[in-house]
Order: C-alpha cells, then sequence, then structure tokens
C-alpha cells in the first residue's frame, strides 16, 4: 500500500515543481502492476522510435536513479556527452527533459530499470 498525504493542499508552483516526478512514479507503478499481473502490453507507437545503444544505455542509468555524471563514469563518456545522449532521447520522445523521457520510455517499454 502507497499513501500520500499532507496537512495543507500543495501550491500550484509545487505542484508543477513535482509533476515529473509523480508521473515518473506512477510509471513504475504501472510496469510493477504489468509484471504482477502479467500484462505487458506494448503501444504500438513505441515501434516507431528508434533510440541508439547509448541513448538507451543513458535512459536505462538515468531510470535507477544515477547522475549525468555517474552515466560519464559508468560509460566512459563526459557528462555533456551524457546530457547530449539524453537530449537526443528525450527529442525522439516526443517531451522536455529527463524525467519524462525516462518515464515515457518505460511506459513503451523501451527500457526496463529493474
Amino acid at each position: 500500500m502507497v499513501s500520500f498525504s499532507r496537512d495543507r493542499p500543495l501550491s500550484e508552483t509545487a505542484k508543477r515543481h513535482h509533476e515529473p516526478e509523480v508521473q515518473l512514479l506512477a510509471t513504475y507503478f504501472l510496469s510493477a502492476a504489468q509484471h504482477i499481473f502479467g500484462e505487458q502490453n506494448v503501444p504500438p507507437e513505441s515501434e516507431s522510435i528508434a533510440l541508439t545503444p547509448r541513448e538507451h544505455e543513458c535512459l536505462t542509468w538515468a531510470a535507477i536513479g544515477k547522475s549525468s555524471w555517474e552515466i560519464g563514469q559508468v560509460l566512459g563518456i563526459t557528462e555533456a556527452t551524457v546530457n547530449f545522449h539524453l537530449g537526443n532521447a528525450a527529442t525522439k520522445l516526443g517531451v522536455r527533459g529527463r524525467i519524462l523521457a525516462v518515464s515515457k520510455a518505460i511506459r513503451l517499454g523501451l527500457i526496463n530499470p529493474a
């Protein structure tokens, strides 16, 4: 069971600030539910998105919480290069930002952070 509660409402600014994290969390919950119940329906949209191997690696490491610097250390590339690949992946996925790119890639079954 998961619960989120507060003793007072969030401001609109705070809601907008935390929206990407909430979307990512929702994606993880969906992925877990699909795994538990055996539903692995991959949306057809994923068939038209071709990530490069490096984009895939960067997204996968980002999905498990690694920073761009940490991903660079693991892959032997610079932090700027990691950000370049994450930016390209986000563009291909039609989103802005690393968190939304990871979220959409998980939802489409393009990466599996488990």
